[in-house]
């Protein structure tokens, strides 16, 4: 368990990180793009276990979704994850899961997650980190290790899972 904990500690400061770098404008690349949503699945491996963490961005950048190798805040997750950090999957579109609409809404689903509130060209932007095949432990030890590790304007908030 002990070992768990250091590299969730260590991944919530690794995210935080990518995220502190995308917060502002530069170029066209950074634009709006016209998705609503961005999502990326990640693979990693921690203690011979598999995790999957899934990342939701509520209005992507232009740059995000034009790439092939998913949003650039997931790229600079695993980037600094390491070897064990594997980009499984990642696309924009207009259309999500419910209980995707319901966290970015931070609304209680059936696990806990981490909301961020990112400011950016005077709106607000969301998004949702959230660990699936973890415990609600893990899950929140992640959080809390986000929250402690947080960054400028941005805003983390740990939803625990509806009962």
């Amino acid at each position: 368990m002990w070992r768990f904990v250091v590299v969730a500690l260590l991944l919530a400061g690794l995210g935080l990180y990518a995220f502190k770098k995308k917060t502002t404008p530069v170029a066209e690349a950074d634009q709006i793009s016209e998705y609503q949503y961005a999502e990326a699945r990640v693979s990693l491996h921690v203690n011979g276990r598999e995790l999957e963490m899934v990342a939701i961005r509520e209005k992507p950048t232009a740059g995000e979704c034009s790439g092939t190798d998913g949003p650039q805040f997931v790229k600079d997750f695993c980037k600094a994850g390491g070897p064990q950090c594997k980009l499984v999957s990642s696309e924009c579109t207009n259309t999500l899961q419910q209980r995707y609409i319901k966290m970015l809404a931070k609304q209680p689903v059936s696990v806990p997650y981490t909301h961020f509130t990112i400011p950016r060209d005077s709106t607000e932007h969301k998004l949702v980190f959230v660990g699936w095949g973890l415990t609600v432990d893990e899950s929140n030890l992640i959080c809390q290790g986000m929250k402690r590790h947080q960054v400028r304007d941005i805003k983390v908030a740990c939803i625990a899972n509806k009962e």
